[in-house]
Protein backbone atom coordinates (compact mmCIF):
# COMPACT_ATOMS: atom_id res chain seq x y z
CA UNK A 1 0.00 0.00 0.00
CA UNK A 2 1.08 3.39 -1.15
CA UNK A 3 2.55 5.10 2.35
CA UNK A 4 0.41 8.47 0.68
CA UNK A 5 -2.47 7.16 0.95
CA UNK A 6 -2.09 5.81 4.69
CA UNK A 7 -2.85 9.23 5.75
CA UNK A 8 -6.75 8.73 4.67
CA UNK A 9 -7.24 5.45 6.11
CA UNK A 10 -9.64 4.50 9.21
CA UNK A 11 -7.69 3.44 12.08
CA UNK A 12 -9.29 0.07 12.10
CA UNK A 13 -7.75 -0.19 8.69
CA UNK A 14 -4.65 1.25 10.16
CA UNK A 15 -4.74 -1.53 12.34
CA UNK A 16 -4.79 -4.00 9.57
CA UNK A 17 -8.77 -5.05 9.48
CA UNK A 18 -10.46 -5.32 6.00
CA UNK A 19 -12.47 -2.34 4.64
CA UNK A 20 -16.04 -1.85 5.48
CA UNK A 21 -18.40 0.76 4.55
CA UNK A 22 -18.14 2.67 7.80
CA UNK A 23 -13.90 3.05 6.91
CA UNK A 24 -15.23 4.15 3.39
CA UNK A 25 -16.88 6.82 5.17
CA UNK A 26 -13.77 7.91 7.25
CA UNK A 27 -12.01 8.37 3.95
CA UNK A 28 -14.32 10.91 2.91
CA UNK A 29 -13.98 12.59 5.45
CA UNK A 30 -10.20 12.60 5.06
CA UNK A 31 -11.04 13.10 1.28
CA UNK A 32 -12.96 16.83 2.50
CA UNK A 33 -10.11 16.92 5.36
CA UNK A 34 -7.54 17.47 2.79
CA UNK A 35 -9.66 19.82 0.20
CA UNK A 36 -10.74 21.95 2.82
CA UNK A 37 -7.17 23.08 4.89
CA UNK A 38 -4.58 21.43 1.77
CA UNK A 39 -2.80 18.91 4.79
CA UNK A 40 -3.82 15.22 5.20
CA UNK A 41 -5.39 15.02 8.23
CA UNK A 42 -2.45 13.10 10.27
CA UNK A 43 1.07 14.30 9.43
CA UNK A 44 3.33 12.03 11.61
CA UNK A 45 6.74 13.72 12.65
CA UNK A 46 8.56 10.79 14.22
CA UNK A 47 11.30 9.21 13.12
CA UNK A 48 9.42 5.74 13.31
CA UNK A 49 7.02 6.94 10.59
CA UNK A 50 8.92 4.50 7.91
CA UNK A 51 9.70 1.90 10.16
CA UNK A 52 6.20 1.67 11.35
CA UNK A 53 3.22 3.84 9.37
CA UNK A 54 0.60 2.06 10.29
CA UNK A 55 1.35 2.24 14.00
CA UNK A 56 2.86 5.98 13.99
CA UNK A 57 -0.30 7.03 12.50
CA UNK A 58 -2.77 5.24 14.73
CA UNK A 59 -1.08 6.87 17.39
CA UNK A 60 -1.27 10.20 15.65
CA UNK A 61 -3.95 12.67 16.47
CA UNK A 62 -6.20 14.66 13.75
CA UNK A 63 -5.41 18.39 14.60
CA UNK A 64 -8.90 20.29 14.36
CA UNK A 65 -9.68 21.18 10.68
CA UNK A 66 -10.78 24.66 12.48
CA UNK A 67 -6.91 25.21 12.58
CA UNK A 68 -6.25 24.72 9.08
CA UNK A 69 -8.94 25.89 7.60
CA UNK A 70 -10.49 29.32 9.70
CA UNK A 71 -13.69 30.92 8.88
CA UNK A 72 -15.43 28.11 7.49
CA UNK A 73 -19.44 27.07 8.81
CA UNK A 74 -19.71 25.02 11.82
CA UNK A 75 -21.98 22.35 10.27
CA UNK A 76 -18.88 21.38 7.83
CA UNK A 77 -16.51 21.07 10.70
CA UNK A 78 -18.77 19.11 12.73
CA UNK A 79 -19.68 16.55 9.86
CA UNK A 80 -15.94 16.18 8.93
CA UNK A 81 -15.80 15.75 12.94
CA UNK A 82 -17.99 13.02 12.76
CA UNK A 83 -17.09 10.89 9.51
CA UNK A 84 -13.49 11.14 10.95
CA UNK A 85 -14.32 9.46 14.70
CA UNK A 86 -11.76 6.93 15.38
CA UNK A 87 -14.27 4.45 17.09
CA UNK A 88 -16.41 3.05 14.12
CA UNK A 89 -19.51 3.04 16.47
CA UNK A 90 -19.19 6.86 17.07
CA UNK A 91 -18.42 7.42 13.34
CA UNK A 92 -21.63 8.94 11.42
CA UNK A 93 -23.27 5.97 9.46
CA UNK A 94 -23.91 6.31 5.76
CA UNK A 95 -27.91 6.47 6.86
CA UNK A 96 -27.15 8.74 9.20
CA UNK A 97 -25.49 10.98 6.40
CA UNK A 98 -28.17 10.66 3.77
CA UNK A 99 -30.87 11.98 6.17
CA UNK A 100 -28.78 14.97 7.13
CA UNK A 101 -28.38 15.61 3.17
CA UNK A 102 -32.16 15.04 2.77
CA UNK A 103 -33.04 17.36 5.83
CA UNK A 104 -30.68 19.91 3.82
CA UNK A 105 -31.76 19.49 0.52
CA UNK A 106 -35.58 20.01 1.54
CA UNK A 107 -36.09 16.60 0.31
CA UNK A 108 -37.18 14.52 3.08
CA UNK A 109 -40.57 12.09 2.50
CA UNK A 110 -44.11 13.38 3.56
CA UNK A 111 -43.69 11.17 6.71
CA UNK A 112 -40.56 12.60 7.46
CA UNK A 113 -42.29 16.11 9.17
CA UNK A 114 -45.27 13.67 11.12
Amino acid sequence: MPVRVMPFLAPEQLAGEPPTRDSDLYALGALFYFLLSGRPPRNPVSKDWLLDPRRVLNLTPVIPLEEFAPGLDRQIYNLVSLLMMNERASRINIFMLEALAAERSGNLPEDAYA
